[in-house]
C-alpha cells in the first residue's frame, strides 16, 4: 500500500509490487520498512562525474566521446543549463569523509 497526498487529500494505492528507482539517496529507500526492503545493486568498474552547469549548451545536439580510457557526454538541460558526464575510476569514502581513488 502506498499512501500519499494530492491537493492536501490523503490517497492510497494498492500494489503487488513497488519499485523505487530513484537512486541510493532518493525518497523511496527511507520510505520502505527495513524488514520489507530488498536492495539489488550492481557494481561497475567505473563511476560517473556529473556536472550541472549554469552555462548555455554549446549545441542543441548531444556531444559524446567514447575512448579506450572512458566516455564523456555533454547534453542540454535547457537553453541556460548544461549537463556534463565523464566516466572516472571508482572512488571510496575514507573515514575522514574525503574520497580517494582505488589502487
Amino acid at each position: 500500500m502506498i499512501r500519499f497526498h494530492i491537493g492536501g487529500e490523503p490517497r492510497e494505492l494498492a500494489c503487488d509490487f513497488i519499485a523505487g528507482c530513484d537512486g541510493f539517496h532518493g525518497v523511496c529507500r527511507p520510505s520502505i520498512p527495513a524488514d520489507a526492503l530488498n536492495v539489488y545493486e550492481r557494481a561497475y568498474p567505473f563511476a560517473w562525474l556529473g556536472i550541472l552547469a549554469a552555462a548555455p549548451p554549446a549545441t542543441d545536439e548531444l556531444i559524446y566521446a567514447l575512448h579506450e580510457r572512458g566516455f564523456a557526454l555533454h547534453s542540454m538541460r535547457s537553453s541556460e543549463i548544461s549537463r556534463l558526464y565523464c566516466s572516472a575510476p571508482p572512488m571510496r569514502t575514507l573515514t575522514t569523509g574525503r574520497t580517494s581513488e582505488y589502487g
